[in-house]
């Protein structure tokens, strides 16, 4: 009989034997001995998740890359983390030589440990982490995923224990705002303790983007008045008013009209200490946006009025820019027909065609897409056009209205434009559901590598949702070796995902790169649990 012998780590052996051809003995990091036996013929054979795992590692020994290698055993080892396969883990991490990617393992297996609740498995992985700051920021995550899981408690002790302090404060903060999704009233208590930390902050630069962060916070946690109190114990006069420009916008948008009046009127307020005139007239542009939105339509006119006031002195390139984004940001904030006339009466031709393209793209966003597409034949200069027809293609696409998706496309002008706006509204089409209209869609791109691209994000996206035939059908005609290799993975996948496992293992023992194949296989191994499959038993790929 014929053999070799492949070594992970120097671990105990594992004998992979073939009926009738080679025997292949492969050294797995720590733990028992196990056995993979693979047919050399097409009798049926009990295939367990243990033996799809190691098909994987073997497929992960042919890689040539070093670096790709041991992130593709890093990540075979997440999956055994998923599966709750914890002995397995920790024989694959042992084998992986490269220590930050070791380090990264780890941390994402302590990650699914604490998704679980399983705080001492957690613990114990972070602990093993080589780097200092490395477990830091591994435990600060830790303690994000307990709070989400539902060990709120744990997860403060977890964050609270961080020995640095900068890495205690984020884990803090991440913590609070976790709590704040669930909606917990001691999140903003959480954020207190978070901004206790920085009396040990001596660096006073990093004081203040540390308090930016903690304002940001309380801005995603719906806190105003922790957000305005946090913003002005920031000193450094252009960090405070980011945080107020985007206090005010963040209120605005959540519908928290209090809170985005008072962080815009304390952005108006301290106006005058920004560093220039064109970072006025940007923060004007978002107060602007934000008076709008929470109803106070005069004061919006004016923030954008004074926002091409504040630059009207300097180069004309600079005028011109912040009046091509006033209409909009007068369409972001609601005032369509204000953002509309704006764009219309500039005088320089360019500057409006680029005023008008911003207006088509805020409609978009607005869903207003008759006024859009009306909008975008006025543009005159064609790249411009161009540009605005792709934006109204994809959002009339989003919005299911294919009749004006096609439309907007066949108004492009520029072939290449028209190529890719047409690949645009094929992967929208494929990800709200629509599977006949992505695919007539992809028909329309002309023959090349983009097209490909295109195909095999609608594979990936219809894989996803286990949609074998429609993978199969975006792959057909895929020319390139590299590009029908990812399509079979894609088959491989959308099998799993339709809970075919045979149909899954048999697509993927037809894959001949070995990463894809490393992969593929691993997703199998998680997915297939304590299931033993009636299959034939797993061949090495041709590259073997």
């Amino acid at each position: 009989m014929v053999g070799f012998v492949l070594s992970l780590a120097g671990g105990p052996a594992s004998i992979l034997s073939l009926a009738g051809g080679p025997a292949f003995l492969l050294f797995l990091a720590g733990g028992p001995a196990c056995l993979l036996f693979l047919a050399g013929g097409p009798a049926q054979a009990a295939v367990t998740a243990q033996q799809v795992i190691d098909a994987a590692l073997l497929s992960a020994t042919q890689i040539a890359d070093a670096n790709e290698r041991g992130l593709v055993v890093s990540t075979i080892a997440e999956e055994r983390a998923k599966a709750g396969d914890w002995a397995a883990v920790d024989r694959i991490v042992a084998g992986i030589e490269d220590v930050p990617v070791r380090d990264d393992a780890l941390a994402q297996a302590a990650l699914i440990a604490a998704g679980r609740g399983d705080v001492e498995r957690a613990g114990a992985l972070v602990a093993r982490l080589s780097d200092e700051d490395g477990k830091g920021d591994a435990a600060a995550s830790v303690a994000t995923a307990l709070v989400r899981q539902g060990s709120v408690s744990t997860g403060i002790a977890v964050a609270r224990a961080i020995a640095d302090a900068e890495q205690r404060f984020r884990a803090l903060v991440d913590v609070a705002r976790a709590m704040a999704v669930r909606r917990d009233p001691a999140a903003g208590r959480v954020l207190d303790d978070a901004l206790q930390v920085l009396a040990l902050v001596t660096d006073q630069a990093l004081l203040g983007r540390l308090r930016q962060v903690a304002a940001q916070a309380a801005t995603a946690m719906g806190d105003a008045a922790r957000a305005l109190a946090i913003a002005d114990s920031i000193d450094d006069a252009a960090r405070r008013l980011q945080v107020l420009r985007g206090a005010a916008l963040g209120f605005a948008r959540s519908g928290q009209t209090v809170g985005a009046t008072a962080a815009a009127d304390r952005a108006l307020e301290h106006l005058a200490e920004a560093p220039d005139a064109r970072e006025q007239a940007f923060i004007l542009l978002d107060v602007g946006i934000a008076l709008g939105l929470v109803g106070d339509a005069d004061r919006a006119r004016q923030a954008f009025a004074g926002a091409v006031e504040a630059v009207r002195g300097l180069t004309p390139e600079t005028v011109g820019e912040i009046e091509g984004l006033v209409p909009g940001a007068a369409i972001a904030a609601g005032l369509n027909g204000f953002g509309i006339e704006a764009a219309r009466g500039l005088p320089d031709i360019v500057v409006r065609d680029l005023a008008l393209r911003g207006a088509v793209i805020a409609l978009v966003e607005a869903k207003k897409l008759a006024e859009a597409q009306s909008i975008a034949g006025e543009i005159q200069d064609g790249q411009i056009r161009d540009a605005a027809l792709q934006a109204l293609a994809a959002g009339a696409a989003e919005a299911r209205d294919i009749p004006l998706a096609n439309a907007a496309v066949e108004a492009i002008a520029g072939q290449q434009a028209r190529q890719s706006a047409t690949g645009a509204v094929a992967e929208t089409l494929a990800r709200i559901g629509d599977v006949p209209a992505a695919f007539d869609a992809l028909k329309r791109m002309a023959e090349s590598p983009e097209r490909e691209d295109v195909a095999l994000e609608l594979a990936s996206i219809f894989a996803e949702r286990g949609n074998v035939e429609a993978v199969k059908q975006a792959v057909a005609d895929v020319q390139s070796t590299e590009n029908r290799e990812i399509g079979a993975a894609n088959v491989a996948l959308a099998e799993l995902a339709a809970g075919n496992l045979p149909g899954a293992l048999e697509a993927a023992r037809g894959l001949t790169e070995p990463t894809l194949r490393a992969l593929v296989f691993a997703r199998i191994a998680t997915a297939t649990g304590d299931i033993v499959l009636d299959a034939p038993a797993l061949l090495p790929s041709p590259a073997e």
